[in-house]
């Protein structure tokens, strides 16, 4: 994703509420989310399952999801959390307006 439009998204998250940070510490390789999306990029060498969905539970603003799309069927997104549901439609536009093609990625509230 090009660097305007990380400023374009900053933009977005900032208008339907909340603040855009990011909880991932990448200065301090003890910190847990950190560990975590560390953890996932090194699992998604090993998932190769094109013909299965998977469901995100809890997905935040899909970042997971997104990760490993393109090694699943199907990816659902979901959680409790109208803001994070929204986040994540809206840096699905971002993503696809650069030309990314998420359209097994979807999300939904429970």
């Amino acid at each position: 994703m090009r660097s305007e439009s990380f400023q374009e998204l900053k933009q977005e998250w900032n208008r339907i509420g909340g603040s855009w940070q990011s909880d991932i510490d990448v200065s301090n390789k003890k910190d847990v989310p950190y560990l975590r999306l560390k953890s996932i990029l090194q699992l998604k060498e090993y998932l190769d399952y094109q013909d299965l969905n998977v469901l995100d539970l809890g997905c935040n603003n899909g970042l997971y999801s997104y990760i490993i799309g393109d090694k699943f069927k199907k990816v659902l997104g979901i959680d409790s959390d109208e803001l994070s549901i929204k986040r994540a439609l809206i840096m699905k536009k971002f993503f696809e307006k650069d030309g990314y093609n998420l359209n097994n990625i979807e999300f939904n509230t429970t």
